[in-house]
Parts: structure tokens; C-alpha cells; sequence
């Protein structure tokens, strides 16, 4: 009998430690949709330009995995303690939608200006999940005979139903189809201008994905040019191995808007030509044709031969002005001869868009060691006109930021070692 009782009482116990433990976690989750909430803009009236889409779906979210009494609650809580705060309305157009055969009514607002016929897109439109606010400017406070944040959610919770659409995380490209869908619509009143257009094209800016934008340009910004500084000791290849690993994982359309976009307004030219040698293939069967630049001036060759002999050369080595070494992309020019009309980067882009495939080298982050293998493999090639003289193999070892002045391993057959070798033998 007192083993049956101990028993009751356990169990009693194990299930008021799962239940204050499942109270805590929902808790839990209240709060941290509360600290979502207070992270949107506090008043969508006033600063209509400060809405980001990503923002809202990210509360929506949260808000959404509580349930409806638990999200009401936390959205309740968040209003006693911002009772100035707007923001929150635009969420209740989100998870709340009319019932059957009646109308959402939207909040009574003393201001905002809305371009849609539709009373469903009166405050915000809903583009394949994506949230577009249609209302801009405003006085920022509800009509003194109508509604307070409070009042209409209390309308929402009695009058709408719980919104069954599961809001998820949405990608830049998706938001930005939606938003392309949203401006294109019948449904405005009039035809949008520039600036409407702009004010929705704002929204979708600032999210994960559009910083990842921001922090690829300034990375295709600091890429050191191939020939820059002295006889192109400018060039590294670390900023070119992480540029093509970040460009990669764009895929190919996005990458080559970036490229383009980045090209025409920042008119950088030769280190995205090299981008374009190590991000495309040519397809079986063809050769993968140098820009219209000029001739590049190859390590390892006589200034002294003749065109034919350089070009026949070049052709050797298919990715001219860089050799791909084991995952490592290395200059293995010094300059250009340059053509009287160059072919510009953002022609040569286009070109290598429409005539080869997107390249099968997958690249990766590379250790100081691996780089330094791929240098001393390069080094070895009997590829090269003749062996590299001293300069020429730290031209190369430099790319991997080892200073020209530090020692570098020498080609068996380099000038430099030769004249070694007789010294010794003398």
C-alpha cells in the first residue's frame, strides 16, 4: 500500500515538474516575443520609411508559435508597457483575417494615405507571405472618436479569426518576386510613380540577405588589383578565394547581378575579369577565350619572342592572367599589353554568362600551408617558357603574403640556383 502511495505521489509530482516546466519554456517564449515586438519601429505613422518586412515576419513568428491566447497576452503586455507605440497594428493585420462573408475593418487612423481600391490592401498588402506596408505618411495617433492599439485588438480577438497562414523565414529573392507581383498589380488606385515604388523597393532593404549584399560589395571593393602597386605585388589571393566562395553560394544569376551591378557603378575592371577566369568553365570542347584586354605579360617567358610564340603560349595556359592551383587562384602576370580598345569587365561578364558554365570548382577556405604547396607546385610546372628567375618566384610567393624580401623555395633549375650551384662547384 505505502509503495502504491509513493508511487501516486511521484507521479503527482513528475507531472507538476513537467507542467511548471512547460509553463516556464511558454514563458519564456511570451517574453522573448515581447523583446521582438520592442525591436520594431514604434511608430509606423510617423517613420513609414523605417519598415522592413523581415522585421515583421520575424515577430509574426514568434508571435505565432505562442498560439492565439498566449500571443494576445504578450501583445497586451508589450501595450502597457509602450502605450505610445503603433507598430504592433500592422502585426494585427497579419494574424488576424475576416470571417467568412465580412470585411476586415481597418484601424481609424488620422492620416495615412493609402493608393489601393481593395479594402484588403488598406494598410498592409500580403504578396506570398511577404508583408508590404501600402500607408505612408500620417499624424501617428488614432482618431480621437476611434480606435486606440488597444481597442482594435480587442476588435481583432472578437470580430476576426486566428490568421491560419504560417508565416516562415522568406529569402531577398522571394521578397523580392512578391514585391515585383505587388507593383504590378490591377489593384492600385492610381499607377504607381518612382517614389511609391521606392518607398515599397525600401522595405525588402535591410534584411539578412541585403547586408549580405552590402558586405559582398565592400569585399569586391578591397580586392586588390591584379596589376596594382609595384609590378602587381598588390595581389592576394585570400580576398579572391573568399570573394568566389561567397559569390558561389549566390548561385549564378544572383552572383553575376551583383558583378555587373558592382562593375558599372564602381567601374573597377581587371580584378572582376580575374573573378570571371575563376567562377566560369568553358564547355567541352571549347576554349575559354581571354578578354579583349590586351596580352598579358606571362612570368617565365622572354620579353624578346616573338607575338606568335607569346600568344601560342598564353594558350597554354587556359586561365590566363591566373593559374588555379589546387583550389589557390594565382597571377602569373605581371602587366598587360594593352589593345587600343580594351574590352570593358562588364562586356566580358555578359559575354562569359551566355557562353560557358557556371564553373565545377568549388572553391574553399585554404591554410597558409596548402597555399604555400600550391605556390611550390606552380614553382615546378614545366609549363613555363624557362625556369623562374628569383624575382619571378616571389612575385608568386608574395601572393600568399610572404614578403618578397623573405626567403623562398627556388625552382631545381631557377637562375638563381644555377649560378648557386657554380659558386659551389668553383
Amino acid at each position: 500500500m505505502r509503495s502504491y502511495f509513493a508511487m501516486v505521489v511521484f507521479l503527482c509530482l513528475l507531472s507538476a515538474n513537467g507542467s511548471l516546466a512547460s509553463a516556464q519554456k511558454t514563458s519564456l517564449l511570451e517574453s522573448e516575443a515581447v523583446k521582438v515586438l520592442e525591436a520594431l519601429p514604434y511608430d509606423f505613422t510617423w517613420r513609414s520609411d523605417e519598415y522592413r518586412t523581415e522585421a515583421y515576419i520575424r515577430t509574426a513568428i514568434a508571435l505565432q508559435k505562442l498560439g492565439k491566447e498566449r500571443a494576445v497576452k504578450a501583445l497586451k503586455t508589450f501595450i502597457t508597457k509602450n502605450p505610445e507605440a503603433t507598430s504592433q497594428v500592422l502585426l494585427y493585420r497579419m494574424l488576424f483575417v475576416a470571417k467568412p462573408g465580412q470585411e476586415f475593418r481597418h484601424p481609424s487612423l488620422s492620416g495615412p494615405t493609402t493608393w489601393a481600391k481593395s479594402t484588403k490592401h488598406s494598410l498592409i498588402a500580403i504578396v506570398d507571405g511577404v508583408p508590404f506596408l501600402v500607408a505612408n505618411g500620417g499624424s501617428g495617433v488614432m482618431a480621437g472618436h476611434g480606435d486606440s492599439v488597444e481597442t482594435y485588438l480587442d476588435y481583432c480577438i472578437l470580430s476576426c479569426d486566428w490568421n491560419p497562414l504560417r508565416f516562415q523565414p522568406v529569402s531577398h529573392e522571394q521578397m523580392q518576386k512578391a514585391l515585383d507581383k505587388l507593383i504590378n498589380t490591377t489593384e492600385w488606385e492610381r499607377p504607381l510613380r518612382d517614389y511609391d515604388k521606392a518607398f515599397l523597393t525600401n522595405q525588402i532593404k535591410g534584411s539578412a540577405e541585403d547586408a549580405q549584399m552590402v558586405k559582398l560589395e565592400n569585399l569586391l571593393a578591397a580586392l586588390p588589383e591584379p596589376n596594382g602597386g609595384r609590378d602587381g605585388y598588390e595581389y592576394k589571393v585570400e580576398p579572391y578565394i573568399q570573394a568566389a566562395i561567397t559569390l558561389q553560394k549566390l548561385g549564378e544569376k544572383r552572383a553575376c547581378e551583383v558583378l555587373l551591378r558592382f562593375v558599372r557603378e564602381r567601374y573597377v575592371e581587371e580584378s572582376n575579369i580575374v573573378l570571371c577566369r575563376m567562377l566560369f568553365a568553358a564547355k567541352p570542347g571549347q576554349e575559354f577565350r581571354l578578354p579583349n584586354f590586351g596580352v598579358p605579360r606571362l612570368i617565365g617567358y622572354s620579353e624578346s619572342e616573338e607575338t606568335a610564340t607569346i600568344e601560342k603560349r598564353i594558350r597554354a595556359w587556359s586561365l590566363a592572367p591566373i593559374e588555379i592551383v589546387d583550389g589557390v587562384p594565382l597571377l602569373i602576370a605581371n602587366g598587360w599589353k594593352r589593345a587600343k580598345v580594351p574590352e570593358s569587365a562588364y562586356n566580358y561578364i555578359v559575354y562569359c554568362r551566355s557562353s560557358y558554365d557556371w564553373g565545377r570548382v568549388r572553391y574553399q577556405p585554404v591554410s597558409r600551408e596548402a597555399k604555400r604547396k600550391a605556390v611550390n607546385k606552380l614553382i615546378r610546372s614545366s609549363k613555363w617558357g624557362r625556369p623562374l628567375l628569383y624575382e619571378e618566384v616571389q612575385f608568386l610567393m608574395f601572393q600568399i603574403n610572404q614578403t618578397p624580401d623573405a626567403p623562398a623555395p627556388f625552382h631545381k633549375d631557377s637562375a638563381r640556383s644555377v649560378q648557386q650551384k657554380r659558386r659551389k662547384t668553383l
